[in-house]
């Protein structure tokens, strides 16, 4: 039967065959992949830690952290938590701060839909009733996973003072939000020892490794007298993701040569080969969301404490008691002496 192909019908069995050939290579072309799974977390709470504290000039401490969990980078399904029945920095007379029972939990999954959270709960706070810091209780927690990284703070019936008057019905108390934004400072004066402080509130950091850590409140003592840091209901979350291999196969069909000649057709097939790429695997970190700090402040030249201030000025007579008045009154915002 071959033998009786005109030319012009050998060429077109030809062409056929390059075109099917050609339809089988583009069909063998595949390429999938898998979504992205959380491969280790990161998780810690811890009720309070006090670092570089002096008092008088004389160093102190440290004090904790205590409590304090850690969250393995497997994970750990089930709540791992620790309790303590108070959380107190007390050095000799000074109680820089006394709260209750402090519960620290953390607990985190890896896979696909792996996540972590972190919370801290300390109830109630100024057990000595010597503090400048009152709060019904205190928490923080934070949250992380392949979408993202959140945190909080809920402060309940919380109060500062920030100035002392001549009575405690004369003090300046500033109410503390239920849930502070991100890094509020609040900024006090504790007239009978001449020392200064801030407090940030849902003090939020983002770590190098793209994790979030939340402090309920962070203590910045100014001094002179009480200087150093303390950090309250602090969380830490994070997750690590990486995407699944992604695998690309390509099927290859060599050409078909056709040999004719006028008694006789050659036909030569060589059987297709198969090239598989390795996979390849990316790991991306985690997306942070992190809010712009807002500060709240007292009042300053009008507030009891530079009317206060300013009294003692007045009142003093010492050159170098009167220079360091006026250098604290500046500092705190309350303008001259005059």
């Amino acid at each position: 039967m071959e033998q009786n192909l005109t030319p012009a019908r050998r060429r077109a069995i030809v062409c056929g065959l390059i075109f099917a050939m050609a339809a089988l290579v583009v069909a063998g072309v595949g390429q999938g992949s898998a979504g992205a799974d959380v491969t280790a977390v990161r998780g810690q709470a811890i009720g309070i830690t006090a670092q570089n504290i002096t008092l008088f000039g004389g160093p102190q401490g440290p004090f904790g952290p205590t409590p304090i969990v850690n969250l393995p980078p497997g994970g750990s399904a089930v709540p791992i938590t620790a309790t303590s029945p108070t959380s107190n920095v007390v050095i000799g007379p000074a109680k820089l701060f006394t709260a209750g029972p402090t519960t620290v939990s953390t607990q985190g999954t890896t896979g696909p839909t792996g996540s972590v959270t972190s919370t801290a709960s300390l109830a109630p706070i100024n057990t000595s009733q010597q503090e400048v810091f009152t709060a019904t209780s205190l928490d923080s927690t934070c949250t992380a996973s392949e979408s993202g990284v959140t945190g909080l703070t809920t402060v309940v019936g919380g109060t500062v003072v920030t100035s002392q008057g001549a009575t405690e019905a004369e003090d300046t108390v500033v109410p503390v939000p239920l849930n502070p934004a991100p890094n509020t400072v609040i900024h006090g004066e504790i007239q009978n020892v001449g020392d200064s402080f801030d407090f940030i509130f849902n003090e939020q950091t983002v770590n190098p490794d793209g994790s979030l850590t939340v402090t309920a409140l962070h203590e910045h003592l100014i001094g002179p007298t009480a200087i150093g840091d303390l950090y309250v209901g602090q969380v830490t979350c994070g997750v690590t993701s990486g995407v699944g291999p992604t695998t690309t196969t390509t099927t290859t069909v060599a050409p078909t040569t056709t040999t004719s000649t006028s008694t006789s057709t050659t036909s030569t097939t060589v059987a297709p080969t198969t090239t598989t790429t390795r996979p390849t695997t990316t790991t991306t970190r985690p997306t942070t969301t992190t809010t712009r700090p807002t500060t709240t402040t007292t009042p300053r030249s009008s507030s009891p404490y530079c009317v206060g201030m300013r009294d003692q000025y007045n009142r003093a007579t010492d050159p170098a008691t009167r220079a360091a008045i006026l250098q604290r009154m500046q500092a705190a915002g309350c303008g001259g002496a005059g």
